[in-house]
């Protein structure tokens, strides 16, 4: 579960829902399939090497056995497909972004509605600017007028019911992110 999180700036990708992680030390692989990844914004992530904010998807059940096998007695969690939704991605302006191909699902898609039209996911995301008060300053509390405001999914609220200042998000008005906006 990934909720209300921030991914700004980041080298890698905002996130990979789906990706089949390799730990060498132990030998094992394990199906990425089973997550949800709600009320998060991510923006202006692969920096320094692609300029953008992806998203990795993958809706289709792992069939290849690639699930850990810490015993012989484990038993694998029940399929489930991937969630994410809620969600804000966005590129800032002037962001040296060399092409439109943000998200991959199977591929790369060229903008955020044919993600979703492709991926059935993020239906309820948005494309469009958090506004964080100095996001380069690392303070990405929310400005008024911030895509995240409001567009949040009380789903997440037993498990993060306030958020990085100790603020509660109010149900029914849960923003996207670490922040939740206070009322004025």
């Amino acid at each position: 579960r990934i909720y209300n999180n921030t991914f700004y700036g980041n080298k890698a990708g905002a996130a990979g829902l789906g990706r089949v992680a390799l730990w060498k030390k132990e030998g094992q692989e394990m199906s990425s399939y089973t997550n949800e990844f709600l009320n998060n914004i991510a923006l202006d992530n692969q920096a320094g090497r692609y300029n953008k904010s992806w998203m990795v998807a993958r809706l289709v059940k792992d069939v290849s056995n690639n699930l850990p096998k810490f015993s012989k007695a484990y038993t694998p969690p029940p399929y489930a497909e991937n969630v994410s939704d809620h969600n804000v991605f966005y590129l800032s302006p002037g962001n040296p972004s060399a092409g439109n191909d943000f998200f991959t699902i199977g591929g790369r898609t060229p903008e955020f509605n044919i993600y979703q039209a492709n991926s059935g996911l993020d239906t309820h995301s948005v494309w469009g600017d958090p506004k964080f008060v100095d996001a380069p300053g690392g303070n990405f509390r929310l400005e008024p007028g911030s895509a995240a405001i409001g567009i949040g999914s009380d789903a997440v609220l037993k498990y993060a019911p306030k958020d990085r200042d100790g603020n509660p998000r109010p149900p029914g008005r849960v923003d996207a992110g670490a922040y939740q906006s206070l009322p004025k």
